[in-house]
Parts: C-alpha cells; structure tokens; sequence
C-alpha cells in the first residue's frame, strides 16, 4: 500500500520541486527494507517504536527542507499533480495555512475530506443523520472553500505555520490532531481552503487489518475526542459537551461488540 502511494506521487507530480520522506512507525513487514531497495532518493525515519501519527510527522516535519509540508497518508493515491496545484494556490494566498483536496475511496465516491470544527451541535447532527441514514459527509465543493478542518490525510501546509504552532501536539496519539492542529491555526486567523481540483483516493482505514470500528480503535479515537475537549473548552461549556457525549454515546450499546467491550466503551467516554 505504501509502495503504491509512493509510485503515484512520482508518476503525477509536475513542475514543482519537492522531496519525500517516510517516517516507518515500527512496522513488521518488511517495509524499511522494502523502500530502500526500490526507491531512490527517499529518505527513511524508521522508529523504533509506534509514535503514533502526530510524533511521527513531527519527526519527519525536523528533517524536512521545503517551504511547505504535505502530510499524506500511506494508504492514499494521488489521481493527478495535486501536489502542483496545492503550491500554486498556497504561493497566491497568503492569508491561507493550509489546503487539501477532494478524497474519494476506493469505488470513486466522495470520502471524508474535511469537517466542522466538534462541537455540541456537530454531534447532535451526526448522530441524527445516522438514525434518520442522512448522509454524514459534506457535498464536495465546486471551487475553492474555506473549511473548519481539512483530513489529515492530505493536509498541504506552510512549514512556517506549522513550526509557530509547535507541530501536532504529541500527546494525541491518533486522531484529532489534525483537527487541534487547525483549531490553533483558526486562533491565528489563517484560513483552511479545500480544492476541489485535487484528487487523491484514501482507502481510510487501509492501514487496519480490518476496516471497521474495532474496541481498540474507538478507545483510542474517544480518549483523544475527550482531550480534544478539554483542550478547547472551559467550565460549563466543557461539563455541557462532556455531558451530551455521555448521553449520545449510549449508542454504543447497540454494537457488536461484546457486553464487556460494550460498557468498557462507554465508560471510556467519561474517562
């Protein structure tokens, strides 16, 4: 899955000048080895452990030289030089932090590509289009709009911007640290622009044995929702948020987990 990211970066990307470094979280198959046999001129940060993926592009933002960082998934392809288009946007608008583009899965639909900034109201409204089967993912743009948060799948970003922010904060694991990312960008005024002419496929999750929301991977996701929200909210703002997750959550008990892994959730949730 890697080797076919890197083959589609190489094979669309025009007219820019750029560099590609991975950064291997630990892996077990073969991968570093793998890498530095057929591909030239990729450098390689193998860890000896699992950062998690905001340490691990920080790590590899400290070796990066460009005036730009493109944080991309290893189970993406790019459809065509996006890469191109994100410079030449990002060098016309400089009131803009960061952009990304249009991600699709594996069948040519439109995945999740950005989103509302979570909030009491954006929970509400995802839990209820749930029930009612509304669909859950914003209608892909025609022209460049400015969003709450782009997926960190493809997040194109100013190098400069992303050091005064001090990177991703690292003690996000895995998920919403794309999204505490932006979240300190929006305090500084900088906009976060999707374009619709990049297309990249993500096959989300792709990086998993298997694709669905596992025990395991909402325990890591809900702990870092629960320290999305204690980061950005206070007070009764905070009890309140807290105190609706608690209620919409309930929603767990109807997985298909088992009851152990059922209730072990849900009290995650209050953790």
């Amino acid at each position: 899955m890697t080797c076919d990211c890197l083959h589609s970066i190489r094979m669309h990307t025009r007219d820019v000048n750029y560099e590609i470094i991975v950064v291997d979280n630990a892996s077990t198959d073969g991968s570093v080895a793998h890498i530095k046999t057929h591909f030239d001129g990729i450098r390689i940060i193998a860890s000896d452990r699992n950062l998690g993926f905001g340490k691990a592009n920080n790590r590899g933002a400290l070796e990066a030289r460009g005036k730009y960082l493109f944080f991309l998934n290893s189970d993406t392809l790019l459809l065509n030089n996006a890469i191109h288009f994100f410079f030449n946007y990002m060098e016309r608008n400089k009131e803009v932090g960061a952009v990304g583009g249009i991600l699709l899965n594996e069948k040519g639909q439109v995945s999740f590509s950005y989103n509302r900034f979570p909030s009491p109201q954006t929970e509400m409204k995802y839990v209820l289009n749930k029930l009612f089967r509304r669909p859950t993912i914003p209608h892909p743009p025609f022209q460049p709009v400015s969003v709450d948060f782009i997926s960190g799948a493809d997040l194109f970003i100013r190098k400069a911007v992303f050091e005064r922010l001090n990177g991703f904060d690292p003690e996000f694991f895995m998920y919403y640290e794309e999204v505490d990312l932006q979240k300190r960008m929006d305090l500084l005024g900088l906009k976060r622009i999707i374009l619709p002419e990049g297309r990249i496929i993500h096959l989300e999750g792709g990086s998993f044995a298997s694709k669905r929301l596992t025990f395991r991977r909402f325990l890591i996701a809900q702990e870092s929702f629960n320290r999305y929200i204690a980061k950005h909210y206070r007070g009764v703002s905070k009890l309140g948020f807290r105190t609706l997750m608690g209620i919409l959550r309930l929603t767990l008990l109807t997985n298909r987990w088992n009851w152990k892994e059922k209730i072990l959730a849900y009290l995650h949730v209050w953790k």
